[in-house]
C-alpha cells in the first residue's frame, strides 16, 4: 500500500527482485491493485 496523496498517476514502479532481475511499470493509474509477479510483464 502506497499512499499518493492527491496524485492520479503513478510515474514508475520499479520492483528489484532478489536473482537480479528487475520489473518496470510506467503510467499506472492511482486507486487500483497491481499485481507484479516476477519476469511476467505487463503486470496484473
Amino acid at each position: 500500500h502506497f499512499g499518493l496523496g492527491t496524485h492520479e498517476k503513478i510515474d514508475t514502479i520499479e520492483v528489484k527482485w532478489i536473482g537480479g532481475q528487475a520489473d518496470v511499470l510506467k503510467d499506472a493509474a492511482a486507486d487500483q491493485l497491481i499485481t507484479i509477479t516476477e519476469g511476467e510483464n505487463p503486470p496484473k
